[in-house]
Order: structure tokens, then C-alpha cells, then sequence
């Protein structure tokens, strides 16, 4: 029994003689999966920092925004 997820068999083309065009449209259909050029980014999930006064989330913040680049906050409180 076959893989219903999987795509069809492609055949692949010599890479001694197929162009490069060729190849990739040959592995593309391959996989089922269009190669591309920009990189892949996925979607940014939040990370949520609770704890009372004092505990340290405010360093640990401070610490991924200086490894990481594009890291905002939001406070949030209530009495």
C-alpha cells in the first residue's frame, strides 16, 4: 500500500547531462516542495515570563535581546 502524503515518483534526471533548470524542477517535483531562495522563517510563538517582584524576568529579557536580534516585551499587571 502506497503513501497517500507521498507525491509520485519523478525520475531524476542524469546530473552529467541535464541543465540545471531541469534538475531542480526534477527534485522539486520530486519532493513534492518548491525550492526557495529566501530562508526559511517561522512563525515567532510567544514566550510568556510570570513570576513575582524580584524574581530575575526582567534580566533574563534583557539578556535575549542582547543574543537575540528582534526580541520585544510587553509588562503586563494587575492589582
Amino acid at each position: 500500500m502506497g503513501d497517500a502524503r507521498r507525491p509520485p515518483a519523478v525520475p531524476i534526471p542524469f546530473v552529467e547531462t541535464a541543465d540545471k533548470v531541469e534538475l531542480y524542477r526534477a527534485l522539486e517535483a520530486s519532493l513534492g516542495s518548491p525550492f526557495r531562495s529566501d530562508p526559511y522563517v517561522p512563525n515567532p510563538l510567544p514566550d510568556v515570563a510570570p513570576g513575582p517582584s524580584g524574581v530575575g524576568k526582567g534580566a533574563v529579557i534583557k539578556r535575549l535581546q542582547e543574543v537575540r536580534s528582534g526580541i520585544h516585551f510587553v509588562v503586563a499587571g494587575y492589582e
